[in-house]
C-alpha cells in the first residue's frame, strides 16, 4: 500500500501543494503544525498526477522487491 508514502510526501509539501492560505487555516484547526509552513510557496510540479504516481511507482518498486526477496532468494 503506497497511500502512507504519498500521504506522508503530501503533508511535508502541503504548502507548494495546498498554498499558504489553506496550511494556515488547517494549522489553526490542529490538522498541521508550523512545520508545515517551513517549505516554498505553490508549486505547479505538486499539483499533477506525475507528483503521485512517482511516488506511487517508488513505493511499488520497494514492495515487489520485499516480495522477491522474501519468495526467491
Amino acid at each position: 500500500d503506497s497511500a502512507p508514502v504519498l500521504f506522508e510526501e503530501m503533508v511535508k509539501n502541503a504548502v507548494k501543494i495546498a498554498g499558504t492560505d489553506k496550511v494556515d487555516e488547517l494549522i489553526a484547526a490542529g490538522y498541521l503544525t508550523e512545520k508545515a509552513k517551513e517549505a516554498a510557496s505553490n508549486n505547479i510540479g505538486y499539483f499533477t498526477t506525475v507528483f503521485r504516481q512517482d511516488i506511487i511507482y517508488h513505493n511499488m518498486e520497494k514492495i515487489v522487491k520485499e516480495y522477491y526477496d522474501m519468495w526467491y532468494r
